[in-house]
């Protein structure tokens, strides 16, 4: 799995590569990813580098609060199920290679999800 940032427990992984090895994993498209911005929500997937249970990853929502020629820089909005050296409101950086869903404000106001099925809630899209 390609990474980026890497600490002694968890790395993110690469979307495209995800999706290649996962069935129904669907990602956003090249012209989606190109227009994220400052203030959108977007889920990257953190890697466990060793995990000792079968959870392998977790799938989790980042605040997009900065872009700049390296990447985005956002804030964790999701407190960690397993990984125990994240906490929401953890500063992350990123980029688009990272991001397996863009949050979407509008289908979430009219009832239907928002978070494109790419999700552990009970929305259930």
């Amino acid at each position: 799995m390609t990474t980026t940032e890497t600490t002694h427990e968890w790395e993110l992984w690469n979307a495209q590569e995800l999706a290649s090895m996962l069935d129904g994993l669907t990602i956003p498209a090249a012209e989606e990813l190109a227009k994220v911005q400052p203030g959108d929500i977007v889920k990257l997937v953190f890697g466990l580098v060793n995990p000792e249970t079968e959870i392998a990853a977790e799938r989790m929502w980042v605040m997009v609060n900065g872009l700049d020629a390296a990447g985005f820089t956002g804030t964790l909005d999701t407190d960690p199920e397993v990984i125990t050296s994240l906490q929401a409101g953890d500063e992350i950086s990123f980029d688009s290679s990272h991001i397996i869903e863009i949050f979407d404000e509008e289908a979430y106001q009219n009832g239907s999800g928002g978070c494109g099925g790419n999700c552990n809630c009970n929305c259930g899209n």
